[in-house]
């Protein structure tokens, strides 16, 4: 990738799922990584050197004929110029137009990958002396342009919520917003106005853990999951989360007396994740390439993803 632009290549139409578009890879020989298999192939497919990539998610898609365990990662970094050695057509496409070009049907999962960013940010807590009116204010004064926000405020009622989503909504239409599950469930009557009003749901470990299938949800909308150990990362590979938050990193001030994980058993069980894993707790967006090279996808946080 380089800014918005995915590199993309034509398949030929002899082989398996042809005759349509597909990013650029091949098969993990015997004796190699996942990164080796990486490194050789885009050097052999599109003559690039990959000089940073980050590993994404793990697929298994079972087509009629055979099941496939795709390995992805976001190459970010790469040096040489781009070119089809195989004789094969390759262009550059906007991430957000991926969905007008056709795809082999394991690819699907990459679609909605390509399109989440390095940084999750969560609105602040409402302090006491704030009223809600002051509190949306407050995000829609400062919250980053093209932010993709968790709206958390677990004091709201369903419908003081569903106002603020919309107010956000309104105010602030670059954010792609997403709400919390439980409340979200509860305004299932609505959901034909929250549609445009939102990208996503944020589930709780707790929420996680209860569910036996992915939420059914607006095909639009992306499903974050919150998870704390081994099992809930289970749970969310199983239920084919689009993304997880695995925290705490450290420990913080918004969960005093929880002690963080810690580098070492935090990479541990990312490394367990087979979906795009976003480190928070403690984290800053600085940290961006440290957790990526733990095996992260992208950091989020609260206050430290705020303009001071």
């Amino acid at each position: 990738m380089q800014s918005d632009q995915v590199l993309i290549c034509w398949r030929d139409a002899s082989l398996h799922q042809g005759n349509r578009y597909e990013f650029p890879g091949g098969k993990v020989e015997a004796g190699e990584t996942p990164e080796q298999a990486l490194q050789r192939e885009l050097f052999e497919e599109i003559n690039i050197r990959v000089e940073r990539a980050v590993r994404a998610q793990q697929l298994y898609f079972n087509y009629p004929e055979k099941t496939v365990c795709l390995h992805i990662f976001k190459v970010i970094a790469f040096s040489g110029k781009p070119c089809g050695q195989q004789n094969q057509a390759i262009r550059w496409v906007n991430r957000h137009e991926l969905h007008q070009y056709q795809f082999p049907d394991a690819n699907a999962p990459i679609l909605r990958m390509v399109l989440l960013p390095d940084q999750y940010v969560i609105t602040q807590p409402q302090d006491n002396p704030q009223t809600l009116d002051q509190w949306l204010d407050w995000h829609i004064q400062h919250t980053p342009q093209q932010a993709w926000l968790y709206v958390r405020h677990k004091q709201l009622d369903v419908n003081q919520y569903q106002q603020a989503i919309a107010t956000l909504a309104r105010q602030r239409p670059d954010l792609k917003l997403f709400a919390m599950y439980s409340h979200i469930q509860q305004l299932k009557p609505l959901w034909s106005v929250l549609v445009p009003q939102l990208s996503g749901v944020h589930l709780s470990q707790t929420d996680l853990m209860q569910l036996s299938a992915k939420p059914d949800l607006p095909t639009a909308w992306h499903c974050f999951a919150a998870c704390h150990d081994a099992a809930s990362i289970i749970r969310a590979n199983e239920l084919k989360m689009d993304a997880i938050l695995l925290s705490p990193l450290h420990a913080t001030s918004t969960h005093a007396g929880q002690e963080g994980l810690g580098w070492p058993q935090w990479q541990q069980l990312c490394e367990k994740s087979t979906v795009p894993v976003y480190a928070l707790g403690g984290i800053v967006p600085d940290d961006l390439v440290q957790v990526q090279q733990a095996g992260g996808f992208g950091v989020a946080g609260i206050r430290a993803f705020y303009p001071h």
